[in-house]
């Protein structure tokens, strides 16, 4: 029997450095897997797209507000060109106020002027004509002026004559300049109080031809009234 088991210990003696050096026969069950890149897509740059102005729509006009955008006030705020005569620039003074002012003040709306004199009966009798005119007529467009000529009178008198016919006009004295001026436009006949005269001045300014004799308050808003519209 010993030689039985020196044999497999020989044999077990062999063995052993075959086992050490065996490779394994199983190979690896998955290899390692490279990562994979994905190349990016490169940038696109962006192309400008020209727009059609026509296309857009405009954007709407603020048109500014006004109080009132009828004809009638849109004429109204016009400038007038003032064409009157030197004279409507000279200074009158207003026998009941005191104040200072010219015809050509009141550029833009329609001036009756009525030459008189305190001392003159035609005139009483033809003022309260003018007077009846007045008050058929815009106030706020037409003026009446009473124009004392060929007289020399102070405001304190005019102020009384003013009061006691009660007649609502502005009066005023013209001095020599104005009425000479007069006398250059119409003639004598405007600084002739018992012919009653009478004249109107446009709102531009320039003169209608000199009214002498009786007229009615009816026939006065007639040339008023032709007048504001020339």
């Amino acid at each position: 029997m010993k030689w039985l088991l020196s044999l497999i210990l020989v044999v077990l003696a062999a063995c052993a450095p075959a086992a050490q050096n065996a490779v394994p026969t199983t190979a690896p069950t998955s290899a390692p897997v490279e990562p994979t890149t994905v190349p990016t897509t490169a940038p696109v740059e962006a192309t400008a797209v020209p727009v059609d102005p026509t296309s857009i729509p405009a954007e709407p006009t603020t048109v500014p507000a006004t109080a009132d955008n009828t004809p009638a006030a849109a004429a109204q705020a016009e400038t007038v060109a003032y064409n009157g005569p030197a004279w409507a620039s000279l200074p009158l003074v207003n026998a009941e106020t005191g104040q200072t002012f010219t015809l050509a003040d009141f550029a833009g709306k329609t001036v009756f002027v009525e030459p008189f004199a305190t001392w003159c009966t035609n005139c009483r009798r033809q003022l309260p004509n003018v007077d009846a005119a007045r008050q058929q007529v815009d106030p706020t467009q037409v003026v009446f002026v009473a124009l004392s000529v060929a007289e020399n009178v102070d405001n304190a008198t005019l102020t009384q004559y003013a009061t006691d016919n009660g007649w609502d006009f502005i009066y005023a004295a013209a001095s020599m300049e104005i009425t000479q001026g007069l006398v250059d436009s119409f003639g004598r006949s405007a600084i002739t109080p018992p012919s009653t005269p009478h004249f109107i001045i446009r709102p531009d300014g320039s003169l209608t031809a000199l009214g002498t004799g009786s007229h009615d308050a009816a026939a006065l808003v007639a040339e008023l009234t032709a007048a504001a519209g020339a």
